[in-house]
């Protein structure tokens, strides 16, 4: 992979936009992406939706709310690398996720 351009960090700052809004009914507040040569960061702020607010006050929540999204991460994995390589013209195969309930973030990691 060669150097990114400005043009392709905001592009995929807006594909993960859409794609969180797409798999979870809201989008992010805020998205940040860093692009290396190999793999890409992308930190989305101000994720959790009214209803994981909700499942956080009761018991468990924390897990529940981490478990919805790790499966529905997973499911939805094929289609997040395929929208994510069509938009930057790059190949990424996987993709590591982890939500940070307390600071309402989602970081993820595609390489």
């Amino acid at each position: 992979m060669s150097n990114f351009t400005e043009c392709q960090i905001t592009a995929l700052s807006r594909e993960m936009a859409k794609i969180h809004k797409k798999i979870f009914g809201k989008g992010p507040g805020e998205v940040n992406v860093a692009l290396r040569p190999s793999f890409a960061v992308v930190r989305a702020e101000g994720v959790l939706t009214d209803l994981e607010r909700n499942l956080l006050e009761t018991q468990n929540g924390n897990n529940r709310v981490t478990e919805v999204r790790n499966v529905l991460i997973e499911k939805y994995k094929p289609e997040i690398l395929k929208e994510i390589s069509n938009s930057l013209g790059v190949d990424f195969s996987e993709i590591t996720a982890e939500m940070f309930i307390t600071t309402d973030d989602l970081i993820m990691i595609l390489y």
